[in-house]
């Protein structure tokens, strides 16, 4: 069995039509097969067409696109699910609405090759939808939660304030990082506790390491739902 360089866990539920999106953009990778990859969805329990997406995307993924069912809903279960199944030395995860850029598992191993981490965090670059208002795209870092966004530059920094924690849309850690320092939570997460659980990993994790990088190369694009920006 081939060693396997990068596992990319995509997480789940009842949005087949933009999963569909981010895995069209994920065939598009310019790897060159220089690196070996799978990638590992998480369904969470789906009541849509989420199973059939992955058939129809199966074949054209030549064996590196693998299917896992979690039952147990929440971000988290899923999270550590798809982490237990993997066989990279890297482990990246992304969200089940983004479109990833073409370079962006290459970025990943040249971000390897040039630093020594346990986690990598990258560019979210919001997309907006044409009726946006000026003003939204104007605010992006004020309204950072309700609109996805994260951005410091096209270089490589280590994390350190003022700068926000690694976002779950765009993080990266290698796989050891997990048996040292344990997995998601399970008892956080929306509508539980008062923290995310990927904040909580991520404070968890930048209170034993300093390995902890910011590289912007890696490069997601996340919709915004205009929705998240009004009051109620």
């Amino acid at each position: 069995m081939m060693d396997i360089d990068i596992s990319v866990i995509i997480c789940t539920r009842n949005r087949y039509d933009s999963l569909r999106e981010t895995l069209h953009s994920l065939l598009r990778q310019k790897i060159n097969d220089i690196y070996q990859y799978e990638i590992i969805l998480v369904d969470n329990n789906s009541t849509d067409n989420t199973k059939g997406v992955f058939e129809e995307f199966s074949k054209k993924f030549q064996g590196r696109l693998r299917y896992v069912l979690e039952k147990n809903q929440g971000l988290s279960y899923a999270r550590n699910t798809g982490i237990s199944v993997t066989g990279g030395k890297i482990i990246a995860f992304t969200d089940d609405d983004c479109i990833i850029d073409k370079n962006w598992m290459q970025a990943i191993c040249e971000c390897a090759k040039e630093i020594d981490f346990d986690a990598l965090g990258g560019r979210i670059i919001p997309g907006y939808p044409l009726n946006t208002p000026a003003w939204v795209k104007e605010n992006a870092d004020l309204l950072c939660g309700a609109i996805v966004y994260h951005d410091y530059g096209e270089g490589i920094r280590k994390y350190a304030r003022p700068m926000f924690e690694i976002v779950g849309a765009n993080m990266i850690f290698k796989r050891d990082v997990f048996k040292t320092h344990g997995m998601f939570r399970i008892d956080l997460g929306v509508g539980q506790g008062t923290m995310g659980e990927d904040t909580e990993f991520f404070k968890r994790l930048a209170s034993k390491s300093e390995k902890i990088f910011y590289c912007g190369k890696l490069i997601v694009h996340h919709p915004v739902d205009l929705k998240r920006i009004k009051l109620k």
